[in-house]
């Protein structure tokens, strides 16, 4: 008799996991279609500004980072004045 009783509660443990999983299958379905349907979330604005402005950010400190490397290599040693070389003279 406690055999019958265990295989009986197996039984109905194994619907019941079937249940749960084929509500959360349907569950899954369900949220993955609302979510592609009607209008874009409001977030999605302000995400796309912040993106932006973070990689204008980014580029603008990029670009000034170059320049002034630039200009420390190139525009100073022009504009420093120089003193004549004396190789030639004795």
């Amino acid at each position: 008799m406690a055999v019958g009783t265990a295989t009986k509660a197996t039984t109905t443990d194994e619907a019941a996991m079937r249940s749960v999983a084929a509500a959360m299958r349907d569950a899954a379905t369900t949220a993955s279609e609302t979510s592609g349907e009607g209008e874009p979330s409001a977030g999605g604005a302000g995400f796309d500004a912040m993106q932006w402005l973070s990689r204008m950010t980014y580029t603008g400190s990029y670009v000034l980072f170059l320049w002034r490397g630039l200009r420390r290599s190139v525009h100073r040693p022009i504009a420093t004045p120089r003193e004549p070389d004396h190789a030639g003279v004795s």
